[in-house]
């Protein structure tokens, strides 16, 4: 696998993590504050 192909295939996990990341975040946020805290 080539260098370009690589760095593609890492950025768009790390995207892909950071969006999970942001959802589940904001769902903790708007359901129940102290779910951050669990």
């Amino acid at each position: 696998m080539n260098r370009l192909v690589q760095m593609s295939y890492y950025n768009s996990i790390r995207l892909q993590s950071w969006i999970l990341g942001a959802q589940i975040a904001l769902e903790m946020r708007t359901t129940c504050p102290s779910g951050i805290l669990k």
